[in-house]
């Protein structure tokens, strides 16, 4: 009797900290650096651009993450599939906010994180994908993440300025 292999294929890990490529994303960032860092264990993961953290559990059970809005706190309804080596993440808020998708995918070096955005707004149906590269640094939590307009990392200091 000979050996049989079995191969084993885990989820990605799209832990890390990323850096959105403008010239391969659908929409303009009008120059600015875009930072994105997510943590991820086998329950959970935490994505967080800018000042807003979205948590969602892997399992695809509904977490209630809360949005910053001009109009005030907006609620969304939040769930995370599996889609083979994609990830699927849905945002569900209230009627008059519509929903959101995105799909999460890694290139095979694992140093592209491919996001794939859809849905539908106060302004209609949006689609659109946008690509990070991943940073060499990670970035620390900082007074940026209250809304303050500074970014530290390890190396160096900028001061983001808000429109």
């Amino acid at each position: 009797m000979s050996p049989v292999a079995v191969v084993v294929q885990s989820k990605p890990n799209f832990a890390g900290a990323w850096t959105l490529d403008p010239s391969r994303t659908d929409y303009s960032v009008a120059g600015l650096t875009v930072m994105m860092s997510i943590t991820q264990d086998n329950d959970t993961l935490s994505q967080r651009l800018a000042n807003q953290v979205l948590h969602f559990r892997l399992d695809g059970s509904e977490t209630i993450n809360v949005m910053k809005s001009s109009a005030g706190p907006v609620e969304l309804k939040s769930r995370a599939r599996w889609d083979g080596n994609k990830l699927v993440l849905q945002m569900d808020g209230p009627s008059s906010q519509g929903h959101s998708t995105q799909t999460l995918s890694l290139s095979v070096d694992g140093n592209e994180l491919i996001v794939e955005m859809g849905g539908i707004g106060p302004k209609g149906e949006r689609t659109g994908k946008a690509v990070f590269t991943r940073s060499a640094r990670q970035r620390e939590a900082t007074p940026f993440d209250q809304g303050l307009g500074l970014y530290t990392y390890k190396s160096f200091k900028f001061t983001a300025q808000k429109p």
